[in-house]
């Protein structure tokens, strides 16, 4: 945080303290606006609503294993804000899980590719590299447990469609995405 600096006379120069507007990154001033038509026009699409909620519930079941102990609130975010989640049944989780679901859940909305493949899939790899680690690591907590955790439907999905991905492009009759 940088002050600016001024005179004051017989003392010299003061430190003032800084505007509001000059402390504030570019991500915080998007973040206040809303989401963009763009987002909102994507998270439309019942297709990414529905990763959208199933990335969200891995997020869940990632958070209450690993971080039981920590305060949380439910998530705020521009697909939270745009009705991605039924009224009522956005996440509760702590801040960190929550900053996570927030970047997945935009990366999905403005995924180029179409049909879209799951991220693990995909040779282009639109997310950095710390959040893809963490991704990963979330996915292989969640993904077993949800079966355990009353969503057995939406974990069979998921993981009967990383499947038949997997056969076609071993089968060769579709070639990995981007390559």
């Amino acid at each position: 945080m940088t002050a600016s600096l001024a005179h004051d006379g017989s003392r010299g120069v003061v430190a003032r303290p800084p505007s509001p507007s000059s402390t504030q990154t570019g991500r915080a001033r998007l973040a206040r606006r809303g989401p963009s038509p763009r987002f909102l026009r994507e998270v439309d699409d019942p297709a990414a609503r529905q990763d959208i909620r199933t990335l969200a519930l891995f997020v869940r079941i990632y958070c209450d294993g690993h971080h039981g102990g920590r305060e949380r609130t439910v998530h705020r975010s521009d697909a939270e804000t745009a009705g991605a989640y039924p009224e009522g049944c956005s996440p509760v989780l702590c801040a960190e899980c929550s900053e996570h679901l927030a970047y997945g859940e935009a990366r999905r909305v403005f995924c180029t590719l179409d049909p879209k493949p799951f991220c693990a899939h995909c040779s282009i790899h639109c997310f950095k590299d710390s959040e893809r680690a963490w991704n990963r690591r979330m996915m292989r907590y969640s993904g077993p447990r949800s079966l355990l955790h009353g969503y057995a439907l939406d974990g069979a999905r998921h993981l009967a469609g990383s499947i038949r991905l997997r056969l076609r492009t071993a089968r060769g009759r579709l070639r990995p995405v981007g390559r």
